[in-house]
């Protein structure tokens, strides 16, 4: 793999330095408007800049254990994506391209550009996308448990492994806006993509308006050709997957493993989708070494 190149400049976090958090003040959110959007964020340490994008319905907080490690080596940024968590929850614009333009636009007013990023799940696919569309924004790439989307046939083959809500939201979103609505939001925490969770992301994953679930997962999820769009770039990345993951295949880290160079794919016996709370130790490792190298 790459070495990282040249110096790094000091970034401004708004008007507050990075230098200026402690790992525990990555509790505490902070707002930046983002075309005149407010996004939520958190953010800890100082040094090289990483960015923490969270899965479909999550939020920042998924990743406190994460960036209690990472800050302190790195200055660690973890926003709410658009229309989760603490952030803005308009009623449109929700398509993949939209989540990268908004991220694109987010490090831009904090200042933070070029950085590694981190994605897992759904923020894996917005990372993706960044690698598409802004191709210099991305100096490091790390996907967790991400799915490598084709097209509308194969991703709904591939919700097959789905729980029962996430299929209804790709195929019944009628019925699946009854079940997830506001009488019943609460038994989306009883699907088995949540049962390792924190009680933080917990509490976060109900944080959503209809727009934001459904269009974020029709565009990004169910409707996004991955395969067709990314072309081979010239990005360190690396790849994380667990082997008993029941929603995405380690395939799919296989299949972009030729799309990245240099790369590196790494299955982590025993984990499921949520590899980073539930195998910690490995995970923290790999990707420490790897934003070392």
């Amino acid at each position: 793999m790459a070495s990282r190149q040249g110096d790094h400049p000091t970034f401004a976090l708004g008007r507050r330095p990075l230098s200026a958090p402690a790992p525990s003040g990555f509790w505490q959110p902070s707002f930046a408007d983002v075309d005149g959007l407010r996004l939520c964020y958190r953010a800890a340490g100082a040094g090289e800049p990483v960015l923490l994008l969270h899965g479909f319905r999550g939020s920042g907080r998924y990743w406190l254990s994460t960036a209690q490690e990472l800050a302190k080596t790195h200055m660690v940024v973890a926003p709410d994506l658009k229309g989760f968590g603490e952030s803005a929850k308009p009623r449109s614009g929700y398509s993949l391209a939209d989540h990268a333009k908004v991220i694109h636009q987010f490090l831009t007013t904090i200042g933070l550009q070029p950085a590694a990023i981190v994605g897992h799940s759904l923020g894996g696919v917005i990372a993706l996308r960044l690698v598409s569309d802004f191709p210099d924004l991305v100096r490091r790439l790390v996907l967790v448990t991400t799915p490598f989307t084709g097209t509308v046939q194969q991703n709904l083959g591939e919700l097959a492994r789905a729980p029962l809500w996430m299929r209804l939201l790709a195929q019944r979103p009628h019925t699946a806006r009854w079940v997830v609505g506001w009488p019943s939001k609460t038994l989306i925490r009883l699907g088995s993509d949540t049962r390792d969770l924190t009680k933080e992301a917990i509490q976060d994953a109900v944080k959503f308006c209809w727009a934001s679930l459904r269009e974020t997962f029709d565009s990004c999820i169910v409707r996004e050709n991955m395969r067709l769009r990314l072309q081979r770039a010239d990005v360190p990345a690396l790849l994380m997957y667990g082997d008993a993951d029941d929603l995405i295949d380690p395939r799919h880290g296989r299949d972009l493993l030729a799309l990245f160079h240099p790369a590196e794919l790494l299955v982590v016996p025993g984990a499921g989708h949520q590899l980073p709370t539930t195998h910690p130790r490995p995970f923290l490792n790999a990707l420490g070494q790897f934003l070392r190298e």
